[in-house]
């Protein structure tokens, strides 16, 4: 390696290599592509031309994963971006997954109380009475445990 001169920086002296051979070959550099190594117990070194297109530093963290026989390391912000994306596509103009989650929820509640009350009706037992009995024990014990409910607020919010 041919040495340089040494520079002054504020009475700091700097002395650096230049390297006699490029970096990458011409076709490394036409292609965007760089060959790496795989060191001891596996390290990989990113180029820095990568690195600096990234943003990426000392300590950052990739998330790895093998596609198709590739491995692929992509910063957790570009995987959030694409699943964003990909999401985005996937909903129509105006409509609330939040909104379309809690009536579908909703729904699926209705669904499971009217088969708990099917099941009590074939056994014979009557499901108010069994969902009362249910929430006076609930109560008993809350405020056997807590000191009661505040305000005359049932188990479910509705006020007696």
């Amino acid at each position: 390696m041919a040495r340089k001169p040494v520079q002054k920086i504020s009475d700091v002296s700097v002395e650096y290599h230049v390297r006699q051979q490029p970096a990458y070959t011409a076709a490394e550099e036409e292609s965007g592509f760089r060959l790496v190594n795989v060191g001891p117990q596996g390290r990989v070194v990113l180029p820095a031309v990568y690195r600096v297109a990234l943003g990426l530093g000392e300590g950052d963290q990739l998330v790895a994963r093998v596609d198709a026989g590739r491995l692929v390391l992509e910063t957790r912000e570009n995987i959030l971006r694409r699943l964003q994306v990909h999401v985005r596509g996937s909903v129509r103009p105006g409509v609330s997954l939040a909104d379309e989650l809690v009536a579908e929820r909703r729904t699926e509640a209705r669904r499971e109380a009217e088969e708990s009350e099917a099941e009590l009706r074939s056994q014979g037992r009557d499901p108010e009475e069994v969902f009362a009995r249910m929430e006076s024990d609930s109560r008993r014990k809350l405020e056997a445990r807590f000191g009661g409910l505040s305000a005359g607020r049932t188990l479910h919010g509705r006020r007696d």
